[in-house]
């Protein structure tokens, strides 16, 4: 079964979180949860849009991004992960992926789906 999230490790020496923030404000994310270890941000586009979710977590030098959609039908709530390749959401799922996908450049790590960073 695919997992309902993209998770993407690396390592950095860089302020992760500093660069997250800015990547966050720019994008129009803002901060849902932030503790010692990750910090979480979240986007809804339009008011019909999937809501996009961003966890930072670090720990030491090494940090993992995971990132997904939220579907929201009538009886049922669940959670897809961006390069899913299934139509639900598929419009917004790849815009939240290219702009994802500039946030791992910034960070030095490897982008979703194999894609480039341009």
């Amino acid at each position: 079964m695919r997992s309902a999230r993209d998770v993407v490790q690396f390592s950095s020496g860089r302020d992760v979180r500093a660069i997250a923030a800015g990547w966050a404000n720019q994008h129009g994310y803002r901060l849902m949860r932030m503790s010692t270890a990750a910090v979480v941000f979240g986007k809804r586009p339009v008011p019909v849009g999937l809501p996009v979710m961003v966890e930072l977590a670090s720990r030491d030098s090494g940090h993992t991004l995971s990132c997904w959609g939220r579907l929201n039908r009538l009886v049922v709530t669940r959670d897809i992960s961006l390069t899913d390749p299934a139509r639900a959401g598929r419009r917004h799922r790849h815009r939240a992926q290219g702009e994802v996908n500039e946030l791992l450049w910034a960070l030095g790590a490897p982008p979703l789906g194999g894609s480039d960073h341009g």
